[in-house]
């Protein structure tokens, strides 16, 4: 891949990476941050080393990450303009304070509010999933194609359960519309690994009905440049600030399009 800021974003991934599996040995240190949602020290430790890796190569470049100061309502945010960068240090930071070995770091680079690179390091599995506009996706290096899967019969699913009460049961009504017509569903408590394993054919689709950008953009980009396809959860088209995301192999997309947007149709 050619493009000149994928390589900083995967250094900046790796990094952050490192620097969690440093802490993790020790005991966490946990701290709530709002319902259902936790920060570890983990999260900073990673926040720091994806941050000095970007400003070592781009130091007038804007960040925005999950753990600094803009807070967690992004309503009335708006993105910085020119190229910046989107971060989350560490996605999974629940099953990281339990000890389940199912995390990653993201990091994406956005011109205006288009994703131009991205890459999502899981260090647990040494796994560095990378991607450049209109350069397609790799896995350490091998490109990335989604899975051909064309039957739901056949198809694994994936669907993030959000915080939110309302939003929960949401959720429980796309599992019950969907798990009787699928091979099986799984929930990872990564949304960006959810999105490499589409991108890797490992899984045929990733539905989650509330997200922030930072959960979303390196994944989005995998994702499409590895052959599938976007939209939100009710079948509109599908941006970095929609808050939402069904995220698919292509050959599945209409069937499970219709099938998520019945079920928060009847669900309403």
């Amino acid at each position: 891949m050619t493009d000149p800021l994928l390589l900083p974003a995967i250094e900046a991934a790796r990094r952050g990476g490192e620097a969690i599996q440093a802490v993790q040995a020790r005991p966490r240190q946990v701290a709530r941050k709002g319902f259902r949602d936790e920060v570890t020290d983990a999260d900073y430790a990673a926040e720091e080393a994806v941050v000095s890796a970007i400003r070592a190569c781009y130091p007038d470049h804007p960040i925005v990450s999950e753990e600094n100061d803009l807070g967690q309502d992004m309503r009335h945010w708006q993105p910085p303009t020119g190229t910046w960068w989107l971060i989350d240090p560490l996605d999974g930071t629940t099953n990281y304070s339990r000890g389940i070995p199912q995390y990653c770091v993201s990091v994406a680079v956005v011109q205006g509010l288009t994703v131009q690179a991205g890459a999502i390091y899981d260090p647990v599995r040494d796994q560095m999933f990378a991607a450049a506009l209109g350069e397609g996706a790799t896995l350490n290096g091998a490109p990335l194609h989604v899975s051909t899967r064309d039957d739901l019969t056949q198809a694994v699913i994936q669907l993030g359960l959000t915080r939110q009460p309302d939003l929960r049961r949401r959720s429980l009504a796309v599992l019950t519309a969907i798990a009787p017509r699928c091979r099986s569903v799984r929930t990872f408590g990564t949304s960006a690994l959810g999105q490499a394993y589409v991108a890797a054919g490992w899984v045929e689709a990733f539905v989650m009905l509330r997200l922030q950008p930072w959960d979303v953009a390196a994944g989005s980009l995998l994702v499409t440049e590895a052959g599938g396809r976007l939209c939100l959860p009710g079948g509109d088209p599908w941006h970095l600030l929609a808050g939402q995301i069904t995220a698919t192999n292509a050959a599945l997309h209409e069937v499970v399009k219709g099938v998520v947007g019945d079920a928060l149709a009847a669900a309403e």
